[in-house]
Formats: C-alpha cells, structure tokens, sequence
C-alpha cells in the first residue's frame, strides 16, 4: 500500500505498508524480533507471547474498549430452554479461572456485563457465581441428576476458540455436562454455528462502541440464524425479549433516554440469563520501538482509541 500524494489531510509521512499474512504467532515473533516485521497483530496476546515481546525489546501497545469473549445460550434448545439449566450452566463456569488462565493479570479484565465498559450504555451487570454444587442441584432438579451429554459440539481451531472451550469442557465435565469437541476450520464453525448446531456458542469480537452495536447484533430477533430462510444472523441466544427496546434506543435522540433504555434491556437479559460474558481483551499490537513509534502511552487506557470514525484523542493532535 503506497502513500497518496493529494491525501486532503497532506501527504502521508509513510512512503508504502507491506502488509503479510502470517497464521501462527510463534512465526510473527522471529520477524518482529530479526525486524523482517515493524508491528504485529497476534490471534491471542498470552503471558507468554507478552513474556516474549518485552524480552526482545518491543512494546505491546494495548487499546480499549476492545472485544469480549463469550457464551451465547440458545434458549429454544433443549435442555437450554430450562432456565434452571441456564443457571447450572453459568454455575459450572470459572470465569476468574479462564480468564487468568487466558490472560493473566492486566492482559484482559474479567467481563462485567454483555456491553463491555467504554461503550455507551454500559452497566455493571450479575452473573451466577461459579458454584459446582449449585449447578449439580439445578441440573437435578430441571431432570438431570447424573448431567447430560452434548455430542458434535463445534469449534473453531483458531484464535482464543480451542484454548477457552477445553478449559470450559473440563469446568462443565465436573458438574455432570459431557461436552465432546469437534475441532473444525474457523469457516466451518461459522457456518455450522448459523445452521444451530450448537446449543451454546462461545463468540468473541469487537464493534462500533455503542450499545447498540452489541445489543442489536446479538440479541435482536431479526438476527436469529435459520437455515431454512438462510438468515445468517448472531443472535445465537434466539433471543427475543428486548426487540421493543432496541428499536426505542435506535430511535431515542435524547442521549440520557437511550442510555435508560439500555439499563433496562441489560436487566432483562440478566434476568433470562442468555449471555455469559468472559473477559474483556484490549486490542493488542505489538511493535518495534526503534522503527514505530506512536504518540500514545502503551498502556493509554480503557477508553482509548477505537475505529476509524472515533479517534477523539487524534483528532485533538491533528487539530
């Protein structure tokens, strides 16, 4: 990509960006590190990636709000359709535990509802607390004393997919619920998880920072995937109780309004418990000091820079 001359912000001061695309991270690292590469972008930022990175000198630049990981629970899907299997299942799941395990210390925050902090709209939401005994019970008594089991549950093999679902595999396979895994090509798993195979879908992203983006995306009931009319949607959770307030938040133009619809559309969704949010993981690059450098802190915040047509703090140096 080279430079454009009569750019109307003035001429660039980069000549050309070669851009390559490298699937393993281990790969990436030897080419920051010999400086075949000036920067790069990693499938998933560990303690041991960031471990490696501070070793040879580079900087891990960490930008929020960033994308969350998460499980979406279909609740037209038996036994999910069970509020109490619901709850069992949310039980069941360490959230600290994956989260330290994935990312240790400030490598990402543990979620604290299903619009990520930084984005308008945003409250702290509850989620069941991680209790194996509670969720034995639960599971009891919606019918399931010894657990069940989920066969050909699919996953991608890339990105944080593999690494998050084993260690949930092996948090629910303690409370009774078996669940085998079927590793596929991240292609794969994006389709198979719009034809509802799975009756939860661990998904993870990052969007425009307006709960609107989120909520619209994932719980609107016009984004509910069916295969039979080919809508290829998101909405994984077949979720369909806060349409009415997604359409008065799209429409509300008084901002305190629209942040009071969005309270009440994340206590709903608390309430029928469709969603269990992970962690919070900050876009991460890391970068060779000595050939980019940014006007940024590495560690600039929570709020900080977050797409093209949000950049508050560089339009203040530019203007």
């Amino acid at each position: 990509m080279k430079a454009f001359d009569k750019f109307v912000g003035g001429r660039p001061q980069i000549d050309e960006v070669h851009w390559f695309d490298v699937p393993e991270d281990s790969t990436k690292l030897i080419g920051l590190e010999k400086g075949t590469f000036d920067m790069l972008y990693p499938e998933a930022v560990t303690a041991d990636f960031a471990d490696q990175v501070k070793k040879m000198g580079a900087i891990i630049d960490r930008r929020g709000p960033g994308g969350q990981e998460r499980f979406y629970v279909d609740i037209t899907h038996k036994p999910f359709d069970d509020i109490r299997v619901r709850r069992a299942f949310m039980h069941a799941i360490d959230r600290k535990a994956i989260k330290e395990t994935m990312y240790p210390g400030g490598l990402a925050r543990l979620a604290s509802s299903c619009v990520p902090p930084g984005y308008f709209g945003h409250i702290p939401m509850t989620f069941p607390e991680y209790d194996p005994d509670k969720a034995k019970k639960l599971l009891a008594e919606a019918g399931y004393p010894n657990g069940f089991t989920i066969k050909n549950y699919f996953i991608s093999k890339s990105f944080f997919y593999p690494k998050v679902m084993t260690l949930a595999q092996e948090q629910l396979k303690k409370v009774g619920i078996n669940v085998e895994l079927q590793v596929v090509e991240h292609a794969t798993f994006h389709e198979n998880i719009r034809k509802n195979l799975n009756p939860f879908v661990l998904y993870g992203g990052t969007r425009i920072t307006d709960a609107d983006a989120w909520l619209s995306l994932f719980f609107d009931s016009k984004e509910i995937p069916d295969p039979a009319t080919g809508n290829k949607g998101t909405n994984f959770a077949h979720y369909k109780a806060i349409d009415d307030l997604l359409h008065a938040g799209r429409v509300e133009r008084d901002p305190k309004k629209r942040a009071e619809i969005y309270v009440k559309a994340q206590k709903q969704m608390e309430k029928d418990l469709v969603c269990l949010p992970l962690q919070d993981v900050p876009n991460q690059w890391a970068r060779n000091p000595k050939r980019v450098s940014a006007p940024f802190d590495p560690e600039y915040g929570e709020y900080s820079l977050h797409y093209g047509n949000n950049y508050p703090e560089m339009l203040k140096i530019v203007n």
